[in-house]
């Protein structure tokens, strides 16, 4: 169980070790996690610089549930990073309400990503995800959309900013299920395969 908790480091102090993730917050074995802050952070190098998991693989003791929520990323900057961010849960078992705020995340080349649909960030079985003033950075031959959401229930989106995706392809996807999103003061439903294209150069901001 982890909650009500303070994560603090300084610019000062840079994580750059080639360790497996930067920020990695999982809840797969039965417990609970909930209100947890992360803010100030600098890091190089990691392979993932934000991972959040919410699983199942140990069911919980009778009469608990297991849940993550309550989740705020601010102030986090992060380079040479080589797999794409993640926040994922399970088909009924969603992770709810994180918040990244004031967060640039920077990848290497293409060919170093891994397998996950966005070089950016992934976002499956959520509910409530806010992203607020996030820039993603990647080669300019990046295909990949920056943000893939899959199965994301009310997830909002103000100052985000992509470099570089490639200008013919989008980069924010929706998948196909009904879900609704927040973006520029306008709502969105997935069901229509939600793409958003380049509409100039990179950086692309809306």
């Amino acid at each position: 169980m982890f909650s009500n908790s303070t994560i603090h480091n300084t610019a000062d102090n840079a994580l750059n070790a080639r360790v497996i993730a930067g920020i990695c917050l999982e809840m797969v074995d039965g417990g609970w996690l909930e209100g947890v802050v992360v803010s100030g952070i600098c890091m190089q190098c990691t392979r993932t610089p934000i991972f959040l998991r919410l699983g199942a693989r140990t069911p919980p003791p009778a009469g608990n549930r297991t849940y993550m929520r309550g989740v705020m990323i601010s102030d986090v900057y992060a380079t040479g990073a080589v797999l794409t961010n993640s926040i994922t849960g399970i088909p009924g078992l969603p992770v709810e309400d994180v918040t990244l705020s004031n967060v640039q995340l920077e990848s290497q080349e293409p060919g170093r990503l891994g397998r996950l649909l966005a070089y950016g960030i992934y976002v499956r079985h959520a509910l409530g995800v806010r992203m607020r003033d996030v820039v993603f950075k990647a080669s300019p031959t990046e295909q990949r959309p920056a943000v893939v959401c899959d199965d994301a229930t009310s997830v909002e989106v103000a100052g985000l900013r992509s470099r570089h995706t490639a200008r013919s392809h989008p980069w924010f996807r929706c998948g196909s299920r009904p879900r609704s999103g927040y973006a520029r003061g306008k709502s969105h439903t997935a069901h229509q395969a939600w793409l958003m294209r380049p509409e100039s150069d990179p950086p692309t901001s809306w």
